[in-house]
Parts: structure tokens; C-alpha cells; sequence
């Protein structure tokens, strides 16, 4: 009978624990090599070259730290507040290879997940499902700061004027931390990502805080046209396709 008891009340706690689980992310963002090799263009065109050594600077210079904020069925990305000075144009340029002005949530009960972005000259909403990334599991582990991590792998397929291109995704989730939830839209994982590779760039984990006495509290973006991923590809195509005409 004090074994039975012993398991309902187990399981009552986890139960309990899983409905308020709740915590905070810090991400550090950086390039893992240069975006563009601009020696190429040394020869050819010297400014281009130069304006090109001063973008890859300027991605090592101003790396773009983020936040993400979870409970056990919402969440949401975004870039951490940071003092920089007036028109540094070089910050900016590292803001906008980032993302860093879009903000992301996503919800595991609804699966939905949405994207607040401004492009084109407008606010979008970008909607989409959790389950439209497709990931590989493996049984490759890492260890990050205190956490046993799994890796998991993806390809994200990128369509604009250009044609179409596809990026690979690595991430290190943490089966213990009961969240599906990660840096930007990457979701669906039995763990929270703790680690991503998105092409060449990087999002690290650097501080992880479970459970905070202060609640955390998720607000769902509202501003902008919603619309899905392949109508807003539509609008880049179709604008370039005039640029070109003019």
C-alpha cells in the first residue's frame, strides 16, 4: 500500500512540475567563418572588397546575443535589449544578417508558431506549424554545461529571386529539460535546444535559468498581416522581378 501511495504521489508531482515548468534562455549568436570572402574582390574591385571586409568585421565585432522565454507550452525569441551608440551603421548591418528584429513564438499545444517580422516595407506575421521541420534524431551526445545533449539535424529550404537553396540545421537538445523549444522557429524536439547551427551561424546557450520565482509570461505577437512563408516568398519574387523591369 506505501509503495502504491509512494508512486501516485510521484507521478502527481510530475504532473504538478510539467504544468508550471517554466525558464529563460541566453543565447550568444556568432559567424562561424566569413560570410563572403572578400579577397576575391581584391583584384577586380577594391571597394567592394572593402565594404565586404567590413561587413565580416562587423558580424565578429557586434555579435547579436538573444533570449529565449518558455513555459511548458509557450515560448518566445527575440533579441536581448543592448546600449549601442547612435548610427553605427555597423551594429546594424550585424542586426539585420541576425534576424535580430523578428520575433518568434510558438505554442506545443496548438503547434502553431509565428513569426513577427518587418520586410518589404511591412509588419508580417508569418504563420507556420511546429511540425513543418522534419528532423533526423541520432544518438550522438555532447555534453553542454551540465546537460547530456542529443543531436538532431535538419534541412531548411530557402526560396527567393536567386532560386532555391538549402541550408543545413544541427541542434543539441537536452531530453531532461521537457520543452520542445529552441532559438528562432526551430522547435518539435523532445528537449530544449541548447545548441544550433543554422548554416553558418551559431547559437549558444550561456545561461539557463528553471523555474524563476517571478513568473514568466509569454505575449503573443499580434501586429502585422498574417500570412504564410510561401505567400510572403510570392511578394520577394515578385518585387524583384519589377526591380529588375525598372
Amino acid at each position: 500500500m506505501k509503495k502504491i501511495l509512494f508512486i501516485v504521489l510521484f507521478l502527481f508531482g510530475k504532473i504538478a512540475y510539467s504544468q508550471n515548468f517554466q525558464g529563460k534562455v541566453l543565447y550568444k549568436s556568432y559567424v562561424l567563418e566569413n560570410v563572403i570572402d572578400s579577397t576575391t574582390f581584391e583584384k577586380k574591385n577594391k571597394q567592394v572588397a572593402d565594404a565586404l571586409s567590413v561587413f565580416n568585421k562587423s558580424l565578429k565585432m557586434y555579435p547579436i546575443n538573444f533570449e529565449l522565454k518558455f513555459t511548458n507550452t509557450e515560448s518566445l525569441f527575440q533579441k536581448q535589449p543592448v546600449m549601442k551608440k547612435d548610427n553605427d551603421y555597423r551594429y546594424e548591418l550585424a542586426e539585420i544578417y541576425f534576424g535580430a528584429k523578428n520575433i518568434y513564438y510558438a505554442n506545443s499545444n496548438s503547434s502553431e508558431k509565428i513569426t513577427n517580422k518587418e520586410v518589404y516595407g511591412a509588419i508580417f506575421l508569418v504563420v507556420g506549424n511546429m511540425k513543418d521541420i522534419k528532423w533526423t534524431l541520432t544518438n550522438q551526445r555532447k555534453k553542454i554545461g551540465n546537460y547530456s545533449c542529443l543531436k538532431a539535424t535538419s534541412i531548411l529550404k530557402i526560396k527567393n529571386s536567386k532560386g532555391i537553396f538549402y541550408k543545413e540545421i544541427t541542434a543539441w537538445y537536452a531530453p531532461k529539460i521537457p520543452v520542445s523549444f529552441g532559438p528562432k522557429d526551430y522547435c518539435g524536439l523532445p528537449g530544449l535546444i541548447l545548441e544550433l547551427i543554422e548554416g553558418n551561424i551559431s547559437y549558444s546557450a550561456y545561461k539557463l535559468i528553471l523555474n524563476p520565482k517571478e513568473k514568466i509570461e509569454i505575449f503573443k505577437p499580434k501586429k502585422g498581416k498574417i500570412i504564410t512563408q510561401e505567400e510572403l516568398d510570392k511578394i520577394g519574387l515578385s518585387l524583384s522581378k519589377n526591380n529588375k523591369k525598372d
